[in-house]
């Protein structure tokens, strides 16, 4: 299952991610992101993974998207980080800013 709550401060859209981020969970995700991107072209995005407990590849792969198209991805720990880091790698291959 998963959480995502979207929060439009004065600066940022942050959305907080919590629970399993698994096909079919993962298209939600894109949705309410695009959404928010509809919403403010202008303000940036940020992420907070700190509550992921689970990511598939179709997951890791919509983050690593995300991160190419500017989204900023927060959380501790050494799974969130580490999803961080091969979002990040994966969107320097696929020619996106690290």
């Amino acid at each position: 299952m998963l959480k995502v709550t979207m929060y439009c401060e004065q600066t940022v859209n942050r959305m907080v991610i919590e629970g399993r981020l698994a096909t079919p969970e993962t298209s939600e995700l894109a949705r309410v992101w695009l959404q928010a991107r509809e919403v403010d072209r202008f303000k940036p995005t940020e992420v907070d993974l700190t509550g992921l407990t689970y990511v598939d590849r179709q997951g890791a792969e919509l983050l690593a998207a995300m991160h190419r198209r500017g989204v900023r991805l927060l959380g501790s720990g050494a799974m969130t980080r580490a999803l961080i880091d091969a979002a990040a790698g994966r969107a320097g291959r696929n020619g996106g800013t690290p």
